[in-house]
């Protein structure tokens, strides 16, 4: 027997083993993209449980001081708010707008515009 011989007869052994590998690793990865991926319930859980303690530990995460920090900065957003309506009121008396005008721009009620004006005069 020649060299040439083997060497188809090797050549075909390596084409069928390629063959095989890769139908095998396209199988495998179909199969495993099949699976669903992420955690399951039970782990989920403990995760929650964990991150709940820890949080717990910490006074200034919890959920009443959230709150509490929450009503601050709404409050503190609200004085804001009126403050600066209070001041475009005031700029809109001075230039000489109605109070009808000022009041639907700004929100503010008819009869705290007249107060604005009677205040701004002095």
């Amino acid at each position: 027997m020649t060299y040439l011989p083997l060497f188809h007869l090797a050549a075909a052994s390596g084409f069928v083993i390629a063959v095989a590998t890769i139908t095998y690793l396209a199988l495998r990865v179909r199969a495993l993209s099949a699976q669903p991926v992420g955690l399951r319930d039970e782990d989920m859980e403990e995760l929650s449980t964990l991150i709940m303690k820890k949080l717990e530990e910490r006074p200034d995460t919890g959920l009443a001081a959230t709150a509490t920090k929450l009503d601050q900065i709404r409050v503190d957003f609200d004085w804001l708010i009126g403050e600066r309506l209070i001041e475009q009121a005031i700029t809109l008396a001075q230039s000489g707008q109605p109070s009808k005008e000022i009041s639907r721009a700004t929100g503010i009620s008819a009869e705290e515009v007249q107060a604005i004006r009677r205040f701004r005069r002095h």
